[in-house]
């Protein structure tokens, strides 16, 4: 008797199961981003009365989230509606994404399931660039400017990182802004000294939740090229101070933001002490220029001015004194020629066999 009252019950409890339907009344749309709310009316019908919990799940490439189950007491032959949503991000869906699907099903009765359509649930963010300009120089202002929008299509209202990637340094430049209605812009420049070459820009555009979790993000990588601009221009001597009837050596050397040295083209002007230019020529910088000082050129301050790159400089070098006599021997007769630069005034001691002379002779320039 038990033994059949038993089955008698089981079979109720099958009738009653079998009786309720489950409607989703309107199908996800084919893609959503993480943020977005996924609204999900299902109605309930039944012909027996429904007194169970509604359990719905997200379930994303094989991973499924149980989302928090609803009473349900309905009476027979009554229609419910209920207006379910999902709340995409982190914590109510535990950062699920990709292909997707909601399963709904009464757990009284876990096999008579439904499933809703696929939809994908992204957290990506399709961003471009609209700045096109990629040489800069050290201290120009560097305006990046870009739009961003969800994979879905929707307009991005988020932030956005600027990462001015140094190698060998750690201590790499971050710049923030906000990202309004899918557009940023950037504004930024390089430091005064910062070396020529290229830099590697990241740009990391992202939205959070109200619970500050990331939710969709997306990235630009680009090149910038800091340019070699001339800082200073210097003189170099290899000797400051020259004999007469040597050479002047003299080189431009073109310095960039950095202190390295620039390839140019320099104007070296070599002036005596009257300002009269007796030599002006066009050279490589960083190449010595040979100027010969003559041999009876005074001893006096002389001024090498340098023009290159809108620069200009000017140092001095110094012809210094030189006492010199030339001796000659001709037909018995001794010939003696000043070829220094200042007069010569000064004891020659002359010897011939096995007698000495000494002279005294005062000889001017050239006499």
């Amino acid at each position: 008797m038990k033994k059949g009252l038993f089955f008698l019950v089981c079979a109720v409890f099958l009738i009653s199961f079998a009786s309720a339907e489950i409607i989703i009344n309107q199908q996800p749309e084919g893609i959503y981003n993480l943020g977005e709310r996924i609204n999900l009316p299902i109605t309930l019908t039944t012909s027996e009365g429904i007194y169970d919990f509604l359990q719905v799940s997200l379930i994303c490439n094989g991973q499924e989230q149980k989302l928090p189950r609803e009473e349900i007491s309905l009476p027979s032959n009554e229609v419910i509606k209920i207006e379910k949503s999902i709340f995409l991000i982190k914590k109510f869906i535990n950062g699920l994404s990709g292909t997707c699907k909601i399963k709904a099903y009464l757990e009284g009765s876990i096999e008579d399931f439904v499933f809703s359509n696929e939809f994908k649930v992204s957290n990506s963010i399709n961003a471009g660039l609209e700045t096109e300009q990629r040489e800069f120089n050290p201290e120009e202002n560097i305006l990046v400017e870009g739009t961003a929008t969800r994979e879905n299509g929707d307009l991005v209202n988020g932030f956005v990182e600027l990462n001015v990637v140094t190698e060998g340094n750690s201590e790499n430049k971050i710049y923030k802004e906000i990202v309004n209605n899918g557009f940023f812009s950037v504004n930024f420049a390089m430091p005064k000294d910062a070396e020529a070459k290229q830099y590697l820009i990241k740009l990391n555009i992202y939205e959070k939740d109200p619970l500050e979790e990331i939710t969709n993000e997306g990235f630009i990588d680009f090149n910038i090229l800091i340019n070699q601009i001339p800082t200073s221009l210097e003189i170099v001597f290899e000797e400051q101070e020259v004999n007469p009837g040597e050479n002047l050596r003299v080189k431009a050397i073109l310095h960039d933001q950095t202190g390295k040295k620039i390839s140019s083209i320099a104007i070296i002007t070599i002036k005596n002490n009257d300002d009269k230019v007796f030599e002006q020529i066009e050279k490589t910088t960083d190449v010595f220029f040979d100027f010969p000082i003559a041999y009876n050129e005074a001893p006096l301050e002389w001024t090498v001015v340098v023009v290159s790159n809108r620069m200009t400089t000017e140092s001095s070098f110094k012809v210094i004194e030189k006492q010199d006599v030339k001796t000659e021997i001709i037909n018995k007769t001794v010939i003696l020629t000043n070829i220094g630069n200042i007069p010569y005034n000064d004891t020659l001691l002359i010897k011939v066999g096995n007698q000495t002379i000494n002279l005294e002779p005062y000889l001017e320039i050239d006499e």
